[in-house]
């Protein structure tokens, strides 16, 4: 997976890990199969690309960038993209609203077990080093 996440933007074919070109692949397919480009659904996309795909939602919450091009979250009822920072608590809310149809409900579970003082310290390390 963390090869994935460091080839996210390369060109598919051009990866040599099997693995992790799968989950390059899938990392824009959304749980309840509407993402693309191959609509898959629920396990059908490796789970390491179903873990990638809600990293990815929450650095764009927490920074404030668009979410994953055009098949970004639906984060209000409006359809538009969300360009605002957020902090934590908020981003997590919107994930979890998101969970079974953009996100694995079982990965957000676990992201939601994540304990505030592993976040706090976290974002001081970023804070420190950004």
């Amino acid at each position: 997976m963390a090869r994935g996440a460091y080839l996210h933007d390369a060109d598919n074919d051009s990866i040599p890990f099997t693995d992790a070109r799968d989950i390059v692949a899938a990392q824009h397919q959304s749980y309840d199969g509407t993402g693309f480009p191959r609509g898959l659904k629920g396990n059908e996309i490796p789970v390491g690309a179903r873990i990638l795909r809600l990293a990815y939602a929450l650095d764009a919450l927490l920074t404030g960038r668009p979410a994953l091009g055009s098949n970004g979250i639906s984060w209000e009822k409006t359809e538009r993209s969300y360009h605002r920072a957020v902090s934590i608590s908020e981003a997590k809310d919107e994930i979890q609203r998101a969970s079974g149809a953009v996100f694995d409900p079982k990965v957000v579970s676990a992201f939601l077990e994540i304990p505030e003082g592993v976040w706090a310290d976290l974002i001081q390390e970023i804070s420190k080093n950004g």
